[in-house]
């Protein structure tokens, strides 16, 4: 690999796709994390139930969210919101914390039915342009246009960096808020 290859970020696309979701806050596309998950993806309603109707944006983008653990990390021959959404509930919703593949998946449907755009499309306007990433690729195993968020994205070294830059300037870029500071 060289500085100018794309290299897969792997799970730290988990983490890429919280500040798109941060950067959507920020743009007024969600107005409160503590909305259940199902306010962001009314469409999976009949997944909800009594054990899993609390679960907020908060404890998804915390992988808080009480679900028991996935037996496939990578289902691309399924729904990924389905299978995220109908697995057994192990916690409380915001109780404990566990490493979740699958789970931030959901983030993709929050994005498009917030923003009316793909997480991918609404990155590259909202988040990579402002950084001028130009160069990036979110197409392995695309569903229905949703990327997966838990582990695809691929973007070059330096513009990973940026941010990287990006976090420890509070959500600033040059003369650019682009996440609010809390």
């Amino acid at each position: 690999y060289t500085r100018d290859d794309l290299h897969f970020l792997s799970s730290a696309s988990k983490s890429v796709s919280a500040v798109i979701t941060s950067v959507a806050g920020s743009k007024g596309y969600i107005d409160d994390v503590h909305k259940s998950i199902f306010a962001f993806l009314p469409e999976y309603e009949a997944y909800r139930n009594a054990q899993n109707s609390e679960i907020s944006l908060e404890n998804l983008l915390n992988m808080q969210l009480g679900f028991e653990l996935p037996e496939n990390d990578f289902p691309t021959d399924e729904n990924i919101f389905e299978y995220a959404l109908s697995r057994k509930m192990q916690n409380p919703p915001g109780e404990v914390f566990m490493y979740d593949n699958i789970a931030p998946n959901l983030l993709a449907g929050v994005i498009k039915n917030t923003t009316q755009l793909h997480a991918d499309k609404f990155a590259e306007e909202h988040l990579f342009k402002p950084l001028e990433i130009k160069d990036y690729n979110w197409e392995e195993g695309k569903q229905n246009g949703f990327p997966i968020c838990q582990g695809t994205l691929q973007l070059r070294p330096r513009d990973f960096a940026k941010l990287g830059f990006l976090l420890i300037n509070k959500g600033k870029w040059k003369d650019n808020q682009l996440i609010a500071p809390k």
